[in-house]
């Protein structure tokens, strides 16, 4: 199968489950004080699509800038385990309505990101710049997850 339908596929998997979980847990997080600086919904949702198609993209680029099947097999391998604990995020916070655990999810996010940019980084130094925006978000969104539990 080709690699760009595969980072497709992953990239709208990832997307559908987290948003699914997302919207299932609405009417529970609408419950919780929130900070002033919340973003609305809709914002996140935007903020959301827009990195999923830079990463999708930053991930295709450096596949394609090189033929080294060690970096291939690096680069599939982180990420999956970006994609696994994005899912898990949205897990922990909204499906089993778990705050501070989701700060702990959260910071392995972070994590996960930086070595995703680290193994893109080693394919292509222009498409790890698209990986930018979700090292801001998900450094934002722990912040916002930890004001959250702090209210909560």
């Amino acid at each position: 199968m080709r690699p760009a339908v595969i980072i497709g596929a992953v990239t709208l998997l990832v997307a559908a489950i987290g948003g699914w979980i997302t919207q299932k847990n609405l009417p529970w997080y609408d419950t919780l004080a929130l900070p002033e600086w919340t973003p609305a919904g809709s914002v996140i949702g935007i903020i959301w699509t827009v990195i999923y198609l830079l990463t999708a993209g930053g991930i295709f680029w450096a596949w394609r800038n090189t033929t080294s099947a060690t970096l291939h097999r690096a680069l599939a391998r982180t990420a999956l385990i970006n994609a696994l604990a994005n899912i898990g995020w949205s897990a922990v916070f909204f499906g089993l309505h778990r705050i501070g655990p989701g700060i702990v999810v959260s910071v392995f996010l972070l994590f996960t990101v930086f070595a995703l940019r680290i193994e893109i980084r080693s394919g292509s130094r222009r498409a790890a710049l698209l990986l930018a925006p979700y090292v801001v978000w998900v450094t934002f969104a722990t912040y916002l997850n930890f004001a959250v539990w702090r209210l909560n």
